[in-house]
C-alpha cells in the first residue's frame, strides 16, 4: 500500500515541527542520543568551551583564535590570527546547518554558543555526520565527497557568477554519490542533484528524513523524498545559496595552505614561521586555482583536486579542532598526518616541499625515516643505467626528485615515487592491502610552480632505459623523459582520447595537453631507512 505523507507533513508544518529553530533542535538532540561523541569527548568540549566563553555563554572569535593558540600550534603572528578568523567562520557556517548562510547577506555573529559549536564539529570532522543522518533504502547514503563539499562551502565566503554547466554539476553529483567505503552500501547510493535543487538543497533533505517525528520505532519513517516540496519551500524561505555560485577567495585560501602545509609534521615548536611556505602554498594553491578567474575557487575544481591531488591536505585541521576541543587529536577515522618530518633535509626536499609530498604520500611512507640515498648535479651526473641500479636497489620505496629550469629560466620539481622499485619498472605493480589507507601505485608528481599527481597504471611499464635515456611512462598520459646523458628532462602531459588510450601514468585533464623541456639542475634519491 502506497502511504500518502502530505497530510501528516502538512501537520508538522502546522505545529512548527519544520521551522528553523525546531530541526536545529532536533538535530542537536539526533548527536546526543547518537555516538558521534564519545563521553569523554562532550565532557571535554563543554569543560574546553566552558574555559572561554564569555557572560553570555558564546564562543567570540576572539577566545576562538587565542585557545587555538594556547591549545594547538596556531601561529599568533598577523597570519596566523588571519586564518583563526577564517577558522571561526567556517565554524560558524558549518553551526547553522541545514540552514547555511547565504554569502551575500551574511549577518554578523556576536559568538557561537556550545550547541553550535558541537553541530560545526559533527559536520567539520570526517565521518561523524553519518551518526545523525538516517542513511538506508527510504534515504541515501552520505559520501566522501559530502564531507569535501562542506569544508568546500565552510570556506566559501564569496558569490561568483562563473557560468553554471547544469549537465556537467549533476555528471560530478552522480560520480561522487558511490564515493563510499562499504561495497555493501552501494544500493542505498543515489545523486544529490536534480531538478528539485543541488547538494545543499539534498542536505536540508538528509536532514529533514533523519529528524522526523517517530512514533514508534517498528514504524516506517515517512521517505526522503516526501519532503522534496517542503524542503523547496524552507530552502527559498531561508535563502538558502546555490552550491554552484559560491567559492571560496584565493587570497584567504592561500593563508590556509600555509597553515595546513606547516602542520603536516609536528611541528618543532609553537611558532612556526609561515612565511617559509609560500611557495609550497602557491604551488597548492595553482592546482586549485580557476583559468578564468584566478580569484575564486569553485567547488569541481575543489573536489577533484582534494580528491585527486591533495587528499590529506585538511588533515592538520581536524586533528586541531578535535586536539583543541574534544581533547583527542587522533579521534577520526582518516587521519594520517602530524609524525615526524625528515631527519634531515636536502637541496631539493626541503621542510615546504617534505609537506607538499605528504599532502598525497603520507598514507604511504614514514617520513620521520626518510634518508637521501643519492644525490645528483652535473658535476658528478650518473649515466641512465647507474642511476637506474640506485633506484632500484634502494632500501624500501623509492623517492626521485628532480629539479631544472626552462630556457626562460622557470625553475620545475618533478618527481617518481615507486612503492617496489623492484618491479615498478617493467610493470606498475597493483599496491593495495586490505583495510589499509591511502596506499598508492607508481606515480609521478609535481611539486613546483603547480602541484600535480600522476598516478600510475596497474600493468603498464614503469620506467624503462635505452641508449643512455631513461623514460618514465610511455604512450598517452605522462611520460618524462631524462635525456641528452642525464642533462635534459622532457616532461609530456598528454590527455587520452579514450580511456583505453591511456599509457602507463594518468593525466589531468583539466590541464590539456602541453609538452616542458627543463636542463636539469638536480636530482635526488630518497628511501625510508630505520634509524
Amino acid at each position: 500500500m502506497v502511504v500518502d505523507w502530505q497530510d501528516t507533513i502538512d501537520d508538522w508544518v502546522a505545529r512548527g515541527m519544520l521551522s528553523k529553530e525546531f530541526i536545529l533542535g532536533r538535530v542537536d538532540q539526533n548527536i546526543e542520543e547518537s555516538v558521534a561523541f564519545a563521553e569523554e569527548e562532550l565532557a571535554a568540549l563543554k569543560r574546553n568551551f566552558q574555559t572561554v566563553c564569555s557572560t553570555d555563554g558564546v564562543l567570540t572569535e576572539a577566545a576562538f583564535i587565542s585557545l587555538l593558540q594556547t591549545k594547538s600550534t596556531l601561529p599568533q603572528s598577523l597570519e596566523g590570527i588571519k586564518v583563526g578568523k577564517i577558522l571561526y567562520t567556517s565554524l560558524t557556517y558549518l553551526g547553522n546547518l541545514p540552514f547555511p548562510n547565504n554569502p551575500e547577506r551574511t549577518a554578523v555573529q556576536n559568538g557561537i554558543s556550545l550547541k553550535q559549536l558541537t553541530r560545526s564539529l559533527v559536520w567539520a570532522l570526517p565521518t561523524r555526520d553519518r551518526y545523525i543522518i538516517s542513511e538506508g533504502n527510504f534515504s541515501r547514503m552520505r559520501t566522501k565527497a559530502d564531507h569535501r563539499r562542506l569544508v568546500f562551502q565552510s570556506l566559501a565566503s564569496a558569490a561568483h557568477a562563473t557560468p553554471y554547466d547544469d549537465e556537467g554539476a549533476r555528471e560530478l553529483a552522480l560520480q561522487d554519490a558511490f564515493d563510499v567505503d562499504r561495497e555493501d552500501c552501494m544500493d542505498f547510493c543515489s545523486s544529490n542533484h536534480d531538478d528539485d535543487g543541488d547538494e545543499i538543497y539534498h542536505d536540508l533533505l538528509d536532514v529533514l528524513y533523519s529528524t522526523q517525528e517517530r512514533k514508534h520505532p517498528g514504524l516506517a519513517p515517512a521517505p526522503r523524498d516526501a519532503f522534496r516540496a517542503v524542503a523547496k519551500r524552507i530552502a527559498a524561505d531561508n535563502d538558502i545559496p546555490s552550491l554552484y555560485h559560491i567559492g571560496i577567495p584565493a587570497d584567504e585560501f592561500f593563508s590556509l595552505a600555509k597553515l595546513l602545509l606547516a602542520l603536516q609534521f609536528e611541528p618543532a615548536e609553537t611558532g612556526v614561521d609561515l612565511n617559509q611556505f609560500d611557495m609550497a602554498a602557491t604551488s597548492v594553491c595553482a592546482t586549485f586555482s580557476e583559468p578564468k578567474n584566478t580569484e575564486i575557487i569553485t567547488w569541481p575544481t575543489f573536489n577533484r583536486v582534494l580528491k585527486e591531488i591533495t587528499p590529506y591536505l585538511f588533515d592538520p585541521l581536524y586533528q586541531m579542532l578535535s586536539g583543541t576541543f574534544l581533547d583527542n587529536s587522533s579521534s577520526f577515522e582518516y587521519c594520517l598526518t602530524g609524525s615526524e618530518p625528515p631527519r634531515k633535509f636536502g637541496c631539493i626536499l626541503t621542510l615546504p616541499l617534505s609537506t607538499q609530498l605528504s599532502t598525497f604520500l603520507v598514507g604511504c611512507t614514514y617520513f620521520g625515516d626518510f634518508e637521501r640515498i643519492q644525490h645528483y648535479i652535473p658535476s658528478n651526473r650518473p649515466t641512465a643505467g647507474v642511476f637506474i641500479d640506485a633506484v632500484e636497489t634502494v632500501p624500501d620505496q623509492a623517492f626521485i626528485l628532480l629539479s631544472g629550469t626552462t630556457e626562460a629560466g622557470t625553475s620545475h620539481t618533478f618527481g617518481v615515487f615507486s612503492p617496489k622499485p623492484l618491479a615498478d619498472g617493467a610493470n606498475v605493480q597493483n599496491h593495495v592491502i586490505p583495510n589499509h589507507i591511502g596506499l598508492e601505485p607508481c606515480s609521478i608528481f609535481q611539486l613546483n610552480p603547480v602541484q600535480d599527481f600522476f598516478r600510475g597504471v596497474m600493468g603498464k611499464p614503469g620506467w624503462t632505459v635505452n641508449n643512455g635515456t631513461v623514460m618514465f611512462g610511455q604512450g598517452y598520459g605522462v611520460v618524462m623523459t631524462l635525456k641528452d646523458d642525464m642533462r635534459r628532462a622532457e616532461i609530456s602531459h598528454h590527455v587520452a582520447k579514450a580511456s583505453g588510450d591511456e599509457g602507463s601514468f594518468r593525466s589531468n585533464k583539466a590541464r590539456g595537453n602541453w609538452t616542458l623541456e627543463l636542463e636539469i639542475a638536480e636530482i635526488e634519491i630518497w628511501s625510508e631507512v630505520e634509524s
